[in-house]
């Protein structure tokens, strides 16, 4: 899952498969033909994501564990293992959280 950072991350943040995640909504969004772009103003930090991030990033815009991430990527690329496509989704929402992710309430 390609996530790529203009701007150095501090820390690594855990990712729990028990806790729903959403998208900030300070984020601005914007659609490219291979993927998207997203940046936040607060923290002045831009990442650009992949066509498989642009499809996560529409579904974050309301909570989510990562299993139901995963399982609707999985229907989708069903020729990719449940495992692989959990493992994808995890190192995504680690790599966005907490400045373009956050854990729903």
């Amino acid at each position: 899952m390609a996530v790529e950072h203009h701007k150095k991350q501090q820390g690594t943040y855990k990712v729990s498969e028990s806790k729903r995640y959403q998208a900030n909504p300070l984020v601005s969004y914007g659609e490219e033909e291979d993927g998207a772009v997203l940046f936040n103003p607060d923290t002045d930090d831009t990442v650009i994501v992949n066509i498989t991030g642009r499809i996560l990033w529409n579904l974050l815009k309301t909570p989510h564990t990562v299993e139901e991430l995963s399982e609707h990527l999985k229907e989708k690329y069903q020729n990719i293992s449940i495992e692989q496509v959990t493992e994808d989704v995890t190192q995504f929402v680690q790599a966005l959280t907490p400045d373009f992710l956050s854990e729903a309430d």
